[in-house]
């Protein structure tokens, strides 16, 4: 997605703080994927089942890795 992100969108342009968003998520997921931060166990804790590989390519259209992320970074704790 080619996007402008050097410009905020006006506050009424709900369809360019969306795009802003998403550059931001991609970028987001890239650096915690270019660390490694992710392991195969908080996908399936994040998931629920142990298929989460399949469940990111099946749902990927509807964000499912951005939604990941955003729990990871925002409610993620180890599970002991």
């Amino acid at each position: 997605m080619k996007l402008e992100t050097n410009k905020l969108p006006a506050p009424d342009d709900l369809a360019g703080w969306k795009a802003i968003e998403y550059v931001l998520n991609e970028r987001i997921i890239d650096r915690i994927r270019g660390l490694r931060l992710v392991t195969p166990d908080m996908l399936r804790q994040y998931f629920g089942c142990r298929n989460e590989e399949y469940l990111l390519k099946e749902y990927d259209n509807l964000s499912v890795m951005h939604a990941f992320i955003e729990w990871f970074v925002n409610d993620y704790r180890p599970v002991l």
